[in-house]
């Protein structure tokens, strides 16, 4: 069984003991080298070797090393220098892979042959000349070669009769102007993959002799390629081949594949080369694949490849393509900035074609060989035509098309007339990619044969995207008019987000109630709340009311006919001319039968208030508060016993709700994981309060017991689910209920304030709440935090942890982030504030505004993760105590030179303590002491300090 070990400076000691299990061992010493046959005696088992840290020494690579080790099998470095001059063959006969080392002398190459095992090299070549010879029998299997002003290259390697794959490769990405001279490359016929990407310029003074090999792959990329008569390879066939050369204006030879066999696909980038692709193509007629990536200088031909299917060209005129009649076999076709398409004959030539994306050209119209083409079925169309698609009733064929508005080199302004997509006969599939100043054009999508599939997104905006295509579906399957689908449409498209909507009518917030889009929920439940009150100024709900129940009500069905028998209105199953109100609830159903003009549309809210006036329960009568059954029932609702709790809801049920009750239910809602206790309580909340808190009481977004308490590791979870909940929330519901919610959360499980604690707007409410935590003349911000609970009943490692490494253990899985506190500023004008408690309270900076309170003398910063101390602090010029213990400073802050009135101050554990060795002085750890130039300005000043 394999055994791993890791040597590092402060285990040493481990190379007085044998260690025989080990065999795969990591050498990651930084400042000392131990002899190598210490190190070998203490491991004599080792097969493979690891250099895994950069801060070692370059320890060569060299007979000493390797007879330290003779097991050694894999050998992994990062740098190290190669030294095989003084290698015996003994000493390497298990070696098999090398990988990282660095050749800085040519001659080195040359002792590999003293390697018989070797079946992998990775080495780093650096300048002079690279020669190697592989003898026979060579089991060399992989050769990667990383060069650097390598200027001579001869490599035979056809002795090595398993070696599969060369890679030669620059050692540096801009690898320079210098001039690589291949004399000899030789290669035995079991090779399948090539790649030579010096990143320099390359003479190749001799073919590429691979003998009859079957390549997989071949690459070859080179600033500047001179090639001497007679090509560039030799070969029996290579399935791929990948040549990027040309970029100083050069001429490719046409000879370059000559000698090679038969290749299936061409990968060939001349960039600002000349070239002549028929003369170096004619070879391969067995090619059925090019991708060319041209720049306009070289000429494409009469080309003549009878098995070609798929040509991507870019930067090719289209008028260069005319020979492309020779390739019958044609399916595919892509063409990306061909410049002026004209009449485009060829198409008419290439019966087979299947597949057509053209990508950047100039006309103004599809031209009209295209649209009578009736053998393809894909149609690409990106930046172009500019003014007309042209009539497409002719391509009989096509049944996905594809229109973009922009292309590689970015997004353009024209764009054709759309609405002619709809004379393609046979679409079945549309795709549209646009910008968002593209709306005007794209109303014929509202009145798109339901056939036709479409997908559609706006440009480098994809969640843009996917909303729009969500908003287009609704809209072509409400019953809404073909007027009320575009102005719709257009008002959306416009809208990049919800808040950016125009004030929208009925119908269309009724339209997505009904769909169940929750994006528009908040703005739908806004716009019935205004409407229910207006509904109610014209006719107010009594005994002569006749109410229609439309989607799903707060209230239960049995409790509206209670309600309707004992005040009086009435409930039609029928939506007839009888109806007086109707009540909008959570996911109506055929909305289109509302008349907004004669139906008064009401919501729960306005039937709670009209109940509650009309026909008030009994704990919502004033004699219920006076007889203490309020009390009770608040007392139940506030305690942290669920049975309370589900005694206290069947209390409510029969006696009624107040407004007192309304946030102590809405905190049981949220945390209980009990689904039967929740429903209870959301028809008890049914109607009560705004339109935001009837969406929150709606809403499936609940904070149970996996956000508190011990995480799956055993360990606190603290703050961080709640802080994280709660930012992503005050949109949603407010943030005035985001604020009673996590006060009302704290006051039940003494966490979740920290939200709270970070905004920057002073409301009533807030101040309100951090008033609360003003204890006499102290403010506790520690007990607001609640950080207290991630450090509650730790034991001392837990305690290091977290004073060394907050940021992992101080919350969970980093949904905390950074967060910043801002003590209450107006507070210290309204309370005498003469104390600060803000010890564990996560800081690694002082909270906003510490300098208005002027008038403490006291300051705990115990417990957090300071690293210094802001100028500002000086502003307290009445401060006589400070603990700054357990931080993170590394000196003695020299704004406390500042503070004249100081009488104490506490420094202990003031650093941040070392990994593994916590407070340990014996292994370096450092205490921060007040240096004597500040004892001698503070005589009268105790300072407790580290022993």
């Amino acid at each position: 069984m394999t055994k791993k070990a890791s040597l590092y400076e402060y285990d040493l000691e481990q190379l007085e003991q044998v260690h025989p299990e080990v065999t795969n061992l990591r050498y990651r010493v930084s400042d000392v080298a131990p002899d190598w046959n210490k190190i070998g005696r203490a491991f004599p088992n080792v097969e493979q070797l690891y250099f895994g840290s950069y801060l070692e020494p370059l320890r060569p690579i060299d007979a000493e090393m390797f007879s330290a080790f003779p097991n050694l099998k894999i050998l992994n470095c990062e740098t190290n220098p190669l030294e095989l001059s003084e290698v015996k063959p003994e000493m390497v006969k298990n070696l098999k892979a090398i990988r990282g080392a660095v050749v800085t002398q040519a001659d080195q190459l040359g002792y590999l042959k003293h390697c018989p095992a070797l079946t992998e090299i990775y080495l780093d070549v650096e300048k002079g000349s690279l020669a190697l010879e592989l003898p026979e029998g060579s089991r060399l299997q992989t050769l990667h070669l990383r060069v650097d002003e390598v200027d001579r290259l001869a490599l035979n390697l056809s002795g090595a009769k398993e070696l599969t794959e060369l890679h030669l490769y620059g050692l540096h990405y801009n690898g320079g102007s210098y001039m690589m001279q291949v004399e000899q490359l030789l290669l035995p016929d079991s090779i399948k993959k090539i790649s030579i990407s010096p990143n320099c310029q390359m003479q190749i003074e001799r073919i590429i002799d691979a003998g009859n090999a079957e390549l997989n792959e071949m690459r070859l990329e080179a600033d500047k390629l001179t090639v001497a008569p007679g090509g560039l390879i030799r070969a029996k066939s290579v399935k791929e081949v990948h040549l990027n050369v040309g970029l100083d204006g050069t001429e490719v030879a046409s000879d370059l594949f000559c000698q090679l066999g038969s290749a299936e696909r061409l990968m060939f980038l001349p960039h600002n080369a000349s070239y002549n692709l028929t003369e170096l193509v004619a070879p391969l007629q067995s090619l059925t694949s090019i991708y060319l990536f041209s720049e306009g200088k070289g000429v494409v031909g009469d080309l003549n490849l009878p098995h070609l299917d798929h040509l991507f060209a870019t930067g090719v005129p289209f008028t260069q393509l005319d020979g492309l009649k020779n390739s019958p076999k044609l399916t595919k076709l892509e063409l990306r900035d061909s410049g002026e398409l004209g009449e485009a004959k060829v198409l008419s030539a290439l019966t087979n074609l299947e597949y057509l994306q053209l990508e950047g050209f100039t006309d103004a119209e599809l031209p009209l060989t295209l649209r009578q083409h009736s053998g393809i079925t894909r149609l690409r169309v990106s930046n172009g035509p500019t003014e007309q698609l042209g009539d497409l009733s002719a391509m009989t064929g096509v049944t996905e098309i594809r229109i973009e508005q922009f292309s590689h080199h970015g997004p353009c302004t024209a764009l054709p007339a759309l609405e002619q997509l709809l004379t393609a006969p046979s679409l079945k599939h549309l795709n549209l990619n646009l910008t968002a100043q593209s709306g005007d054009r794209t109303d014929f999508l509202m009145h798109m044969p339901p056939e036709i599939e479409v997908e559609f997104g706006i440009y480098n905006q994809v969640a843009r995207s996917e909303a729009l295509n969500k908003q287009r579906r609704i809209l072509l399957n409400a019953p809404l008019t073909l007027e009320q689908r575009q102005t719709y449409w257009q008002q959306l498209y416009h809208a990049p987000k919800p808040r950016d909507l125009p004030e929208m009518d009925g119908r269309f917030h009724l339209t997505f109630l009904e769909a169940k889009y929750s994006p528009f929920k908040k703005h739908a439940h806004a716009w019935l709340r205004a409407n229910a009150e207006q509904a109610l100024t014209r006719r107010a709900l009594g005994s002569d009311t006749v109410l229609f129940v439309c989607g799903k009500s707060g209230f239960k069905v049995t409790e509206l006919k209670a309600k309707a028998e004992e005040l009086g209105f009435s409930i039609s199953k029928k939506l007839d001319d009888n109806v007086t109100h109707v009540l909008v609830g959570a996911n109506p159903k055929q909305t289109e039968l509302l008349d907004l003009q004669q139906h008064l549309l009401i919501d729960d809210t306005a039937l709670s208030q009209w109940f509650e006036q009309a026909a008030p329960q009994f704990l919502q009568q004033e004699q219920a508060i006076d007889s203490g059954m309020v009390d009770t029932v608040m007392t139940m609702l506030n305690s942290p016993d669920e049975a309370s709790h589900q005694v206290a809801v069947e209390m409510l049920a029969q006696g009624g709700v107040t407004e007192v009750m309304w946030m102590p239910l809405f905190l049981i809602l949220k945390t209980t994981s009990d689904k039967a206790l929740r429903k209870s309580i959301q028809q008890l909340l049914a109607g009560k309060g705004d339109d935001l808190f009837q969406l929150a009481v709606k809403d499936r977004i609940f904070f149970e017991s996996d956000l508190r308490g011990l995480n799956w590791e055993g360990n606190p979870t603290g703050e961080g689910p709640m802080f994280k909940k709660l930012k992503g929330l005050t949109k949603r519901w407010g943030r005035p209920l985001c604020i009673d919610f996590s006060k009302a959360y704290f006051d039940r499980y003494g966490e979740g304030l920290v939200w709270l604690l970070t905004q920057k707007e002073e409301c009533e409410r807030r101040q309100a709440i951090t008033r609360s935590f003003v204890e006499g003349e102290c403010l506790n911000w520690n007990r607001a935090c609640g950080f207290e609970l991630m450090v509650k009943d730790a034991d001392e490692e837990r305690l290091i942890n977290c004073h060394g490494s907050p940021d992992i253990y101080m919350q969970n899985s980093f949904e905390l982030g950074k967060p910043k506190t801002r003590l209450p500023q107006a507070l210290p004008e309204q309370m005498r504030i003469t104390e600060l408690d803000l010890h564990n309270t996560y800081l690694n900076a002082l909270p906003a505004n510490f300098e208005r309170y002027q008038q403490v003398k006291k300051l705990n910063l115990n417990f957090n993760h300071l690293e210094k101390l802001p100028p500002k602090l000086a502003e307290l010029t009445e401060l006589e105590e400070l603990d700054l213990s357990f931080n993170h400073f590394t000196e003695f802050p020299k704004v406390l030179f500042k503070l004249k009135n100081l009488k104490k101050l506490d420094l202990r554990r003031a650093a941040e303590p070392l990994y593994r060795w916590g407070y340990d002085a014996e292994q370096g750890y450092e205490s921060i002491r007040a240096p004597q130039k500040f004892r001698d300005a503070f005589p009268d000043c105790e300072i407790l300090e580290d022993a």
